[in-house]
């Protein structure tokens, strides 16, 4: 699990035996509440964990195509 988003104590989710990151503990729990997912955003990592559980749609975006480093050294020299 990304620290941003879960406590860092939590190191695996596992719903009906699959391990699921942010994205997929939100669209199972929208599903689940009856709400359709119609958007999502995010890098390569929770684009393909969206896909996997949504094959049919709507296709998301990756918003970076850089690896998580590199997105850091930009940071820092603000670019």
């Amino acid at each position: 699990m990304p620290a941003r988003t879960m406590a860092d104590t939590i190191l695996d989710v596992r719903i009906s035996d699959s391990s699921h990151g942010v994205i997929g503990i939100n669209i199972l729990l929208a599903g689940s509440n009856g709400v359709s997912v119609v958007l999502a955003g995010g890098d390569n990592a929770a684009c393909e964990e969206f896909s996997a559980l949504l094959p049919q749609g709507p296709h998301p975006v990756a918003g970076s195509r850089r690896a998580p480093a590199a997105g850091r050294r930009r940071v820092r020299r603000r670019v």
